[in-house]
């Protein structure tokens, strides 16, 4: 190979970077994998820059692998030495990602996380596109959560500033909602926000017809019921996301009514307990973390969207692409819901709940469990045909490369 074609392999890599990727699980980690792939097949070469942060009593992840065909490459989060680990974590970081900028010449610089934005910026990377996950100050406050002392308002408000510094120092700005464009305008950003949508799997989340996915619960063991209508929720347990109202839905929503958490988090206990109190044991299925959540979107009735802050809503996506009819909390100021579902979705797709309340979405929920099957399959079709026309990660990579300005590939 001539020394000129590696220089243009080089220049056509694509940096993708957060401060989590596989096997951590979310919506931001998997963004970077449909991207990658997208990525691919437009003739690039994407590369996935990210912390060796493991889960949770796991060992320290591989500082290099490769992941669908990707290469991915981690900073020591930890590393060796006598400085704070954030000092060390922090000088890792920035060698990683200067090699990247000064070697590789990449075309682009997408970052899904404020820390990895700054860091890129402070090491030269350029140009970068920060695609904005949530914002601190809302995402996080202290509002939404069970409980949050002092250590955690201290690292809410660092984390709040380090977003503004991102922000500042970033090529570009992107988000996905206008709600969320807003929201960076309330915390002072003053330059230009570009927006676009997000992508999701078609092949991975789709509709199963009613008759199988009964069958198929049954057969698992995720029910004894067949008569049962089952409810799902995904996403982290903690307070912003809405589980415990869920929960306390179902206590008085409709008797065959089943609750399906998948996911983790702090508020697991709790939430565990709380159902514990309300005898519901028998009713709700917490699944936990899960690589292939697709599996219970085929299998549930309805998704619950019980979220209280949500500047996007990739399980909201993930369940159009699934044919899921959809109940959601209507975003109000007065009521303390922020959220972008109107940005995804409208009264055709979702049931939207006026005010977070355990009895008025009990009485949605016992509505959708009152559909007829006519209606419940009109309902799905409309939903799946919505995503399949709305949402595309091709488009989204596409879209981040018309912000940087960066020509396609010849």
């Amino acid at each position: 190979m001539s020394q000129s074609t590696a220089v243009d392999e080089k220049k056509n890599s694509v940096i993708l970077t957060s401060n989590l990727f596989s096997p951590h699980i979310g919506g931001v980690e998997n963004s970077l994998l449909y991207l990658a792939k997208a990525y691919q097949e437009m003739g690039y070469e994407p590369r996935i820059l990210t912390s060796n942060i493991p889960r949770a009593g796991k060992a320290p992840l591989a500082l290099s692998e490769s992941v669908n065909g990707t290469a991915v490459e981690r900073y020591d989060a930890q590393g060796k030495g006598m400085a704070p680990t954030v000092l060390r974590s922090f000088n890792n970081a920035l060698k990683l990602y200067r090699r990247h900028s000064e070697t590789n010449n990449a075309r682009l610089f997408v970052c899904r996380y404020h820390y990895n934005q700054l860091i890129a910026s402070l090491a030269g990377a350029e140009p970068t596109v920060y695609l904005v996950p949530g914002v601190i100050k809302f995402q996080n406050a202290p509002k939404y959560q069970q409980s949050a002392g002092l250590r955690y308002r201290l690292r809410w408000y660092y984390h709040h500033f380090m977003q503004l510094a991102a922000l500042k120092r970033a090529t570009h700005v992107a988000v996905f909602s206008k709600n969320m464009a807003a929201q960076l305008r309330q915390i002072g950003f003053k330059g230009t926000i570009h927006l676009t949508k997000p992508g999701v799997d078609l092949e991975r989340f789709k509709p199963l017809p009613s008759e199988e996915k009964r069958e198929r619960r049954i057969d698992l063991g995720l029910t004894a019921n067949p008569d049962a209508h089952v409810f799902l929720c995904v996403g982290r347990c903690v307070g912003v996301k809405g589980f415990h109202l869920a929960i306390d839905a179902l206590a008085t929503g409709p008797e065959n009514g089943e609750l399906w958490i998948v996911g983790d988090g702090a508020d697991m206990a709790e939430l565990k307990e709380q159902s514990r109190k309300l005898q519901l044991e028998h009713r709700i299925k917490f699944i936990g973390a899960t690589q292939t959540t697709e599996t219970y979107y085929s299998l549930a009735d309805t998704f619950v969207h019980s979220s209280l802050y949500e500047p996007l809503g990739q399980t909201v996506l993930e369940a159009l692409a699934s044919g899921l009819p959809i109940i959601a909390f209507e975003a109000d100021d007065a009521t303390g819901v922020n959220t972008a579902s109107r940005d995804l979705m409208n009264d055709s797709h979702c049931v939207f709940v006026a005010e977070p309340a355990p009895v008025s979405l009990a009485n949605a929920m016992g509505d959708m469990a009152a559909l007829d099957q006519v209606s419940y399959e009109s309902r799905s079709a409309l939903n799946r045909k919505h995503a399949e026309a709305t949402f595309s990660w091709q488009k989204l990579a596409q879209d981040l490369l018309a912000i940087a300005n960066v020509k396609d590939l010849p």
